[in-house]
């Protein structure tokens, strides 16, 4: 008898272990969501302002920070110019003294970065001036993501003047009368002449 029992008693925890009890452990690992501070640190964002537009950009950028941070947000910050550079100390600032300005390149570093984590959204200050790698509108590969972006640097229109196309005659003679056309752009400058 004590044989069978034994081997029952076996056999009944071989099969109970078998068919999978509902003995579950679920265990929960919560990540706050991300935001991440993409801030472009060429020199171009600075060319046109005076020396305290550095610091008021500081301040903006770590007002950014504390309200995203009281929403419950983890925030990660970047500046990038030629290449993306990752801001970890609250102390140490942003600084705009890049001579390139390649956000393809940002976003191409950042990706893995960022990938399969809980980002939020990506907030991008820059003043637009692209001026190595893909244009942003068509080339750059943006990650599936809401991207919120401000406007930076001097918003004040630059008075201009440049000769965009000249018209002419392919071949012209020697002492023959031909016409030419110049076509001249202008920007800021309504209602003048000359």
């Amino acid at each position: 008898w004590g044989l069978g029992v034994l081997r029952f008693s076996a056999l009944g925890i071989i099969g109970f272990l078998l068919l999978e009890p509902l003995i579950q452990s679920i265990e929960y690992d919560e990540e706050k969501p991300i935001a991440v501070v993409l801030v472009d640190e060429s020199a171009s964002v600075l060319a046109r302002t005076d020396a305290t537009t550095a610091n008021a950009l500081n301040t903006w950028a770590n007002a950014v920070v504390e309200d995203l941070s009281q929403l419950g947000m983890d925030v990660e910050r970047y500046g990038f110019a030629g290449e993306l550079r990752s801001i970890t100390d609250r102390d140490s600032g942003f600084r705009w003294d890049g001579m390139q300005t390649n956000l393809n390149a940002a976003i191409r570093t950042l990706e893995p970065r960022i990938e399969n984590r809980n980002v939020a959204g990506i907030v991008l200050a820059s003043d637009g001036l692209i001026n190595r790698g893909a244009s942003p509108v068509y080339g750059v590969q943006w990650p599936n993501l809401p991207v919120w972006t401000v406007g930076l640097g001097d918003t004040s229109e630059v008075r201009d003047r440049w000769i965009h196309t000249v018209n002419h005659n392919a071949v012209a003679y020697l002492g023959n009368a031909f016409p030419v056309q110049a076509i001249v752009e202008s920007q800021g400058m309504d209602g003048q002449t000359g």
